[in-house]
């Protein structure tokens, strides 16, 4: 399970994609409907070196939105705000996995509770 994401600093909320990786694919798709929600025209997106957003064509896609793309350099993960959340949602996320009162976990249960956790990042975090 890979969670695609992103944060408004406007807004102070976080937009989330649950998918099975971080194909060029999926990361489309999920622009796509984040274009969808918040109309990215004048919108700096900023972007790490993950595999697809270095594609030409979603760069291209991107800007025809009207998105500004800012990269980050190689390895300055913590340049990116979005890495503190995923930090505070995999904490949450292990905490819940380590819970010695469950008997029983599969992809349902993993699922349900990444998404209960990315529904209700405190403001705080975010």
């Amino acid at each position: 399970m890979t969670i695609i994401g992103a944060i408004s600093s406007m807004r102070r909320h976080l937009t989330y994609y649950l998918c099975d990786g971080s194909t060029l694919d999926n990361v489309d798709m999920f622009f796509l409907g984040l274009h969808n929600l918040l109309d990215l025209n004048g919108k700096v997106l900023v972007l790490d070196n993950l595999a697809a957003h270095q594609n030409a064509e979603l760069r291209q896609k991107l800007k025809s939105m009207g998105a500004i793309l800012l990269f980050l350099p190689v390895a300055t993960s913590f340049f990116n705000p979005i890495e503190t959340i995923w930090a505070w949602v995999k904490y949450q996320w292990r905490n819940r996995l380590l819970d010695p009162t469950l008997e029983s976990v599969d992809i349902d249960f993993l699922v349900q509770s990444m998404v209960e956790i990315c529904d209700n990042i405190p403001g705080s975090i975010v």
